[in-house]
């Protein structure tokens, strides 16, 4: 408990330990890639992956007015899920993602590419989707050493490529007032609440997509 102090925050009177666990992991990561997104109002937003995070990352995208957001994921309960949130689903396993984006963009691109799942061929795929002077912004996990930058593509569309850890703290105390004044509501991707002693389940079934598994909570 030695950075209780700078790492907690009290949960305020009134919501439930469900609403407000995200807010120290997935929550605050995707809010984060939809704020430095830099999205204005009236933006085109595409959300590469519609995982955990890629689903607050859309919901969060909502908050700042863009004129529509795009899901991109090949698990159909996942999109289920976006659209309900209010996305367009993107199936990328049955249709090219660049083609339903330039349907709403008059062929540009989108105006902020939200990366969310870490691998190298979502940030190419990113670089794809995004329009000239666009914004991406990557939180996706990338576990790799490096990967090849289009440097080229990058200056001569003039892109913006963020990428970076997420500063939770920074974010916990905000985004529970916005869960207080029912803006966003977190409980919304919990699929599975399981006892401890079930993790290794609860592991295996959100890993390989089984019985509808968005997340799964942990209960002592």
């Amino acid at each position: 408990m030695a950075y209780a102090d700078a790492t907690l925050e009290r949960i305020p009177d009134g919501l439930s330990f469900e609403q407000a666990i995200f807010v120290g992991d997935i929550l605050s990561t995707g809010f984060h890639a939809a704020r430095e997104g830099g999205i204005h109002v009236g933006d085109v937003v595409a959300v590469v992956g519609a995982g955990p995070v890629g689903l607050f990352a859309q919901v969060s995208a909502g908050l700042f007015g863009p004129a529509v957001v795009l899901a991109i994921d090949s698990v159909p309960e996942r999109l289920a899920l976006a659209q309900k949130l209010g996305a367009i689903p993107v199936n990328m396993a049955q249709e090219d993602a660049l083609v339903r984006i330039q349907e709403y963009t008059d062929g540009r691109g989108a105006d902020v590419v939200l990366e969310a799942v870490g691998l190298l061929g979502s940030i190419k795929d990113a670089f794809r989707y995004v329009r000239p002077g666009g914004v991406i912004s990557s939180v996706g996990v990338y576990s790799e050493a490096e990967f090849p930058f289009p440097m080229n593509d990058a200056f001569g569309r003039n892109l913006t490529f963020k990428i970076g850890v997420c500063p939770a703290r920074n974010y916990m105390k905000p985004l529970l007032a916005l869960i207080q004044q029912g803006r966003i509501d977190p409980t919304v991707v919990i699929t599975h609440v399981l006892p401890l002693a079930e993790a290794a389940r609860a592991y295996d079934i959100f890993a390989q997509h089984k019985e509808g598994c968005i997340k799964a909570l942990l209960k002592p």
